[in-house]
């Protein structure tokens, strides 16, 4: 096992033993061993990535960046290699320590032993097996294989078709969104992955509210953003006398070029969400959620949203790219956030290889951090093919309870949610796990 050793004999700091273990983690949710509680609350700040006879720092002594910093004691070398250091796959699951130390060493623990039988080996508990796939029956087999090919293809299909007889982009938006949604509603009724999912968590009138805010806030503020940007780049065509953007292209090949484009940057900026501290306070709204179903592809802060909105669309509208196509860019996405977050059987197979599809997007919902950094393809998953990033492992399905483990307490009211990124400290304060952060909350 690649934590074979993981009963190396401890060092003393001040009186408290350290061992090899993972120390708690500073994101939705990690792996912890069983004496990290002892540390954590007593204000001990450790390294985040598993490491033998490290010490730690308290109250922040040590600013190695905004996720701690690496300490190993002199008792470090006592420990094998391969029990200081953990990742899974090609990307490094503690990557906000190797985003402060980037050449901090790793070995792929998919490359050496499975994860239940690595965990087995050390009892690391919140790593716990998840029950193997589902067996389904032929109704929901059939839903899960063709629920999304089906209601992708009508709605993109019919949203074209009506674009391409005049009606007003803006309309054709309005009523594929409405229609999607519905039907994703009623089939999650009738037919629940979860029926755990299928209950308010007290969590229904924000993410109404939330779905509200954020429709209005990038009509307003996202329209007039694409405008600024789309008046610059029209002066830039007049001067190089055309646009970049093959307008020509039937509307479904526009689509299909923009949403590649469009998706490097989601990509990257959902990425550095995750990874920057002060852009996870309002990103946090969306994993704060303890369920998924269809309106938590609405579920973020509102500037997190006109972010997102902004970054992914702008590129097209510097090219050129006419309203037909962000239309069409706007409809894929509402309707294909609704599927990915739904709370239906879904089994597409190959297609897992080219949408960032419900499968996937469950584990980025995960509550163990290792797991949830991944799948950040808001619409397609080839940018997370490219840099690393996508996991879904075929032996078992996404865990059920989803959230944020180390902020279980994470305000779940419409107000509140809208103000926690700008009262951050307090938030951490009220609603954290202890045993799993600082108490400085720096590690946010």
């Amino acid at each position: 096992s690649a934590f074979g050793s993981a009963a190396a004999p401890p060092s003393h700091h001040r009186g408290r033993a350290h061992g090899c273990r993972t120390a708690g983690y500073a994101a939705q949710g990690s792996a912890r061993w069983p004496a990290s509680r002892a540390e954590a609350d007593g204000g001990w700040a450790l390294s985040r990535a598993p490491s033998c006879g490290r010490r730690g720092t308290k109250g922040g002594e040590v600013r190695g960046g905004s996720w701690g910093a690496h300490y190993a004691s002199p008792e470090r070398d006592r420990c094998p290699r391969e029990s200081r250091y953990f990742t899974y796959g090609s990307l490094s699951t503690f990557s906000k320590t190797q985003h402060v130390f980037p050449m901090l060493p790793v070995m792929a623990l998919d490359e050496a032993t499975p994860i239940n039988g690595a965990t087995e080996a050390v009892g690391v508990d919140s790593l716990s097996a998840t029950p193997a796939r589902r067996s389904l029956s032929r109704v929901e087999l059939a839903v899960a294989v063709a629920g999304f090919p089906l209601v992708i293809s009508v709605t993109v299909g019919g949203s074209i078709v009506a674009i391409g007889r005049g009606v007003e982009p803006n309309v054709v938006t309005g009523i594929a969104i409405v229609a999607a949604y519905f039907v994703l509603a009623v089939s999650a009724w009738i037919m629940p992955w979860h029926p755990s999912w299928g209950r308010s968590h007290g969590d229904f009138r924000t993410d109404i509210g939330l779905a509200i805010t954020n429709a209005l806030v990038n009509a307003v503020i996202g329209t007039a953003i694409l405008t600024v940007v789309a008046l610059g780049a029209a002066s830039l065509s007049q001067a190089i006398g055309s646009t970049a953007w093959p307008n020509d292209w039937p509307l479904l090949a526009q689509l299909a070029l923009a949403l590649v484009m469009a998706e490097f940057f989601e990509y990257w900026f959902h990425r550095m969400m995750h990874e920057v501290p002060w852009m996870w306070r309002f990103h946090a709204t969306h994993h704060s959620s303890q369920r998924l179903y269809w309106l938590n592809a609405a579920r973020f802060h509102p500037i997190d949203s006109l972010l997102v909105g902004s970054v992914k669309l702008a590129p097209i509208v510097i090219l050129g790219g006419a309203l037909p196509v962000l239309a069409m860019v706007n409809i894929f996405s509402l309707v294909h956030g609704a599927y990915q977050h739904s709370n239906l059987p879904v089994r597409i197979g190959p297609l897992n290889w080219i949408f960032s599809m419900t499968e996937l997007h469950r584990w980025h919902h995960s509550k163990r951090m290792h797991e949830s950094n991944h799948n950040y393809g808001g619409n397609l998953i080839v940018w997370d093919i490219l840099f690393g990033t996508r996991w879904l492992p075929d032996d078992r399905d996404p865990p059920e309870a989803i959230g944020m483990e180390s902020l279980p307490g994470f305000p779940v009211g419409f107000w509140a949610g809208l103000a926690s990124p700008f009262r951050w400290q307090s938030v951490v304060a009220e609603s954290s796990a202890p045993d799993l952060w600082d108490r400085d909350g720096r590690d946010l």
